[in-house]
């Protein structure tokens, strides 16, 4: 989004770098500058074109979360020009006391703060000795100001009233300087500001701004004027400190299991000054009229990021969420992810792109507006085989994961990424809080995958996984464990089953599947059809997922039922049929029975049959 229009018709303008990080929110007119480290996290916030150690706002972090913010106070608006800020006026030539009875047009009596002259019109600084002639101002040091204010002699009989001029009024004497450059010191030279070069002037007060500029000492020439004689009745330079010092605001947050700041305590961390949120389930804030009578709800601070401590702009609602923006009053993004990779084909509720974290607010957040995930265990997904091996990890079979949409656990099958629901007691067996426990149970590990000993909390778990020589208990949210083949990113994995050795004499550590004579097994295949006209019969699966299942089913239950050849069968029976026998005159036949076959080299492959048998 480059742009934004609000109900009150304001337009707000939207700039991004290269990696479509927002660098510059424009709202009005009003440009503010955003500051990113190298992790991507923003680090400040300046007005355009301010110094660097004048930040509008910085942000500190303690393990990639935000901790604190500071907010720069600014100080009230100075005029830096002024004698009694330690400023000195000087000029090119002025009316010497004495030309005129008792008046005095020194160029000091232009930076004393009057704006108007005396009764009887004198008291700031004139300059008769001809056109062009400059009134210079010199400041107690380096000062940033973005505006420069210039007060000309007003008509007769206004001057005697002694009132200060006001915005728009006009001369028409001869006594105003209708024409004159403004400029500043820009080290080497001078610098005539933005509008600084006035003609054809008519206004008594006339205000020059522009973008902030640092500088030493400013000055007016005057070039022009009806009478020929320069008069300025007051020079003024105007900005504002903005760093953060000892007048910053500090305010401190703490976040609940999403990230979003729940409380906000300010630099003395009294809890009579904390400030509160509470949110609806896909973000929308509770409005703090709804906690009436509860400390802190109703309370303001400065704090801009809300859900999932995503930025709220405040002038379209949304939250800027790095590749899309989201409207927590609507629950969605309002538009797609641009790699179009939050979609997953064996999770239903992914298929709208414009869902928030699979319609599950309470467990996921998408920390860049790409991919949904947990916010304690980024993992990776691969959407092949060959990218996870090319991103250094091994091929997996299959593993469970937790199911974020209730109870039990999802199976992974390899062949289709595809998930099916499994029942919690089926896997339960796994359960233990460390190596012991699980070895007291009579459970081993017999997977070449990790298995997760976890009651679900992050950063409390145990992980128990197997390299070619041992297994291991690793007490570590930071093993492989978080990357291997992950299919929904950052939910935990683990293995399919850990396997007691009573109940099967079948392991799957060192065995590798025979992917080739998989076709072989499937309806609809070329070579199943090839198998069928060579032999007069074929053997194939009702589909991949019964295939996957009746694999799975056999490593954890089968029989041995003989070895010949170097390769051993196991089996298993099944209660409904798994596959079909077709014959070359077009009769079929039901098959209940699941037959895996091994080879001494470890390479396997399994079929459906009619029962035990070579």
């Amino acid at each position: 989004m480059s742009s934004a229009s609000d109900s009150a018709s304001h337009t707000s303008i939207y700039s991004y770098d290269g990696e479509g990080r927002r660098v510059k929110r424009n709202l009005s007119g009003t440009e503010t500058w955003q500051v990113y480290g190298l992790g991507g996290e923003l680090l400040a916030e300046y007005a355009a074109n301010t110094p660097a150690a004048s930040p509008l706002k910085e942000y500190g972090y303690r393990n990639g979360q935000l901790l604190i913010t500071a907010r720069g106070v600014s100080a009230p608006r100075s005029n830096v020009a002024l004698a009694a800020n330690g400023a000195t006026a000087t000029a090119q030539n002025y009316t010497q006391d004495g030309v005129y009875p008792n008046m005095h047009f020194q160029p000091g009596l232009a930076n004393d703060g009057v704006r108007h002259t005396s009764y009887d019109g004198d008291r700031y600084w004139r300059d008769e000795h001809g056109l062009p002639s400059s009134l210079e101002i010199d400041f107690a040091g380096s000062q940033t100001i973005d505006e420069i204010d210039v007060y000309t002699m007003g008509d007769f009989p206004f001057y005697t009233t002694q009132a200060d001029p006001v915005a728009g009024q006009t001369f028409s004497q001869v006594q105003g300087a209708t024409g004159y450059t403004v400029q500043y010191w820009n080290g080497s030279g001078w610098t005539t500001v933005p509008g600084g070069s006035v003609a054809n002037n008519n206004l008594v007060w006339k205000q020059l701004n522009f973008t902030a500029v640092t500088t030493t000492k400013i000055r007016v020439t005057v070039n022009s004027c009806a009478d020929n004689v320069a008069c300025i009745v007051e020079l003024e330079a105007w900005g504002t400190t903005a760093g953060l010092g000892s007048t910053a605001d500090i305010e401190w947050l703490v976040t609940d299991q999403l990230g979003t700041p729940r409380m906000i305590f300010d630099k003395t961390g009294s809890l009579a000054n904390a400030k509160r949120h509470d949110y609806l389930p896909f973000g929308e804030e509770v409005p703090g009229n709804f906690r009436s009578g509860i400390a802190g709800y109703q309370a303001s601070d400065s704090v801009r990021q809300k859900f999932t401590l995503k930025e709220r702009d405040n002038e379209t609602g949304l939250d800027y969420s790095q590749a899309r923006y989201y409207a927590s009053t609507h629950g969605r993004f309002t538009g797609v992810d641009p790699l179009t990779g939050s979609g997953k084909p064996q999770l239903a509720q992914s298929w709208n792109r414009y869902s928030y974290c699979v319609n599950n607010p309470l467990v996921f957040i998408d920390p860049s507006g790409l991919i949904w995930g947990d916010l304690n265990n980024q993992a990776q997904w691969f959407e092949t085989e060959a990218e996870m091996k090319k991103a250094g990890f091994s091929a997996m079979t299959q593993f469970l994961r937790r199911n974020p949409h209730g109870e039990g656990y999802l199976s992974f099958d390899r062949f289709q990424n595809y998930y099916e629901p499994v029942s919690s007691l089926a896997v339960s067996v796994g359960y233990a809080y460390g190596e012991t426990p699980l070895r007291e149970a009579g459970i081993t590990t017999q997977s070449n995958l990790l298995f997760l000993l976890t009651d679900g909390i992050p950063n409390a778990v145990d992980y128990l996984y197997r390299t070619d020589t041992a297994q291991e208990v690793i007490h570590s949210p930071e093993a492989d464990f978080c990357s291997v083949y992950s299919g929904v990113a950052g939910v935990e994995y683990g293995a399919a089953r850990a396997f007691s050795e009573a109940d099967s004499g079948l392991s799957m550590l060192g065995k590798a599947f025979e992917f080739r004579q998989l076709n072989k097994h499937l309806p609809g295949t070329a070579e199943a059809a090839k198998q069928l006209a060579v032999d007069g019969q074929a053997f194939v699966f009702n589909d991949l997922l019964t295939a996957s299942r009746v694999e799975s089913e056999i490593f954890a239950r089968g029989i041995q039922t003989g070895s010949r050849g170097g390769v051993t069968r196991y089996g298993l029976q099944f209660d409904q049929p798994i596959g079909t026998q077709l014959f070359k005159d077009g009769g079929t036949r039901a098959l209940n029975y699941g037959q895996l076959k091994l080879k001494e080299s470890g390479l396997y492959h399994i079929m459906p049959r009619g029962g035990p048998g070579p």
